[in-house]
This record gives structure tokens, sequence and C-alpha cells, in this order.
């Protein structure tokens, strides 16, 4: 019996591993990296997020693989930086890359620690407090009731037993 409940726990455990990398390959995230602490930086870069948000909601919402994803926000990386740049009036970087994050909670799906392609957006300096979302799917704005949802019955039992 002993035997039994090990081999489930291995195989429970496999499973929330290979959940938790497909989840990891099949999104974008979106990091946007303040220029300071200030308060005026921390105002502007909440701005350059709306600003960002508005611009790509509807050029994600109709996309349905990360494939897709990474080539839309690729060919838009120039127009996202000239708006990160008039809304914020200073130099910023903007890059699609891989990034860590740590755990994040988003709408009830549980995104793991570690590595995620992202876009990054660094105003000024990039020095300050910075957001983070889901870029695609779109977890962070959308402009029509399309929603995705992650579920899995054993991530669901862990996380109820605290094991997640």
């Amino acid at each position: 019996m002993k035997k039994i409940i090990i081999f489930m726990l291995i195989v429970i455990v496999a499973v929330v591993g290979i959940f938790n990398l497909n989840l990891k390959q099949d999104i974008v995230r979106i990091h946007i990296r303040a220029n300071s602490d200030s308060e005026s930086d921390q105002a502007t870069k909440l701005l350059v997020r709306d600003k960002v948000n508005e611009y790509l909601a509807p050029v994600l919402e109709q996309l349905e693989t990360k494939e897709q994803a990474v080539e839309v926000l690729t060919q838009q990386l120039p127009e996202l930086q000239k708006i990160a740049q008039d809304v914020s009036k200073t130099d910023c970087n903007v890059t699609l890359g891989q990034e860590y994050f740590p755990r994040k909670n988003y709408n009830g799906t549980v995104y793991p620690e570690g590595e995620y392609t992202a876009l990054i957006i660094e105003i000024g300096e990039g020095a300050g407090r910075n957001w983070w979302c889901v870029a695609f799917p779109n977890m962070c704005y959308t402009t029509s009731e399309k929603k995705v949802e992650y579920k899995s019955f054993f991530v669901e039992i862990l996380e109820r037993l605290g094991v997640l």
C-alpha cells in the first residue's frame, strides 16, 4: 500500500511539473519598469501601462498561439517604444526576451516562478518599482468577453493541500 501511495505522489508531482512547464511555454508576460520610485515616475509608469495596454488589446485579442503573439509583438516593438516615449517624455527601451518572474496568481490562474518570454518596457533608468502581467493570452486587458482559463485537477488539489 505504501508503494502505491508513493507512486501516486510521484505521478501527481510529474503531472503538475508538466502542467507548469506547458503554462510557462504558452504565455507571454509583460513587464514595465519605472524610471525610479518617485511618485511622479510611478504615475508615469501607470500611464505607459494604460496606453500600451490600450494599444495591445485589439492587436493581441484574435491571436491563438504564443508563436503568433511573439511574431506580432516583435513587429510592434518600434510602435510600442514610440508610445512609451511619447507618454513618459523620456528614453525607453522596449524588448522581447526571456525574463525571470516570481510565482503569481492572475484571476485564479497560478503562474509558477521561472523564466518566461516577456515584453519588457524600461522607462528611463528602469530603476523603480515595476508592474507585470500576462500579455498573451490577454489576462491584463481585453476588449471582448473572450476569456482564457487554465485549470488542472491536480494543481487545484495541491493548492488546497497547501503544497503549491
